[in-house]
């Protein structure tokens, strides 16, 4: 249980950093520019951010990423072993393989808290 409540307060806390930002390891990570990540093994999970999300700076998502137990990169997340993600104005949670939950769980989640679903 611990691990599910550290998800959803980091998620709580990522859409707090976007608002006011409104305006596996990253060698294989995103190509497009301006992306940052927190990639955390631990919960074979990655936090992927855009632009928009780091218009104030990384410093918030840094400390996010270290609370995530996680390690923060300016890359997108790794492509290889993912189960799926799940974008959100706030960013994109991208999912891999040995998740606590199986994919359908993740997807179903991602739908019912306004994320869209992406496929591997």
């Amino acid at each position: 249980m611990r691990k599910r409540g550290s998800v959803v307060a980091l998620a709580m806390l990522m859409a707090a950093a976007a608002c006011g930002g409104k305006g596996k390891e990253g060698a294989q990570g995103g190509g497009e520019a301006g992306l940052a990540s927190c990639n955390s093994p631990k919960f074979s999970e990655c936090k992927q951010y855009n632009q928009a999300n780091r218009a104030l700076g990384d410093d918030m998502l840094k400390k996010l990423c270290v609370d995530f137990e996680g390690t923060f990169a300016t890359v997108g997340c790794a492509t290889a072993d993912r189960v799926g993600a799940c974008k959100k104005d706030e960013g994109t949670s991208v999912f891999y393989k040995g998740h606590l939950m199986p994919p359908a769980d993740l997807e179903a989640m991602c739908a019912s808290t306004g994320g869209v679903w992406q496929k591997p």
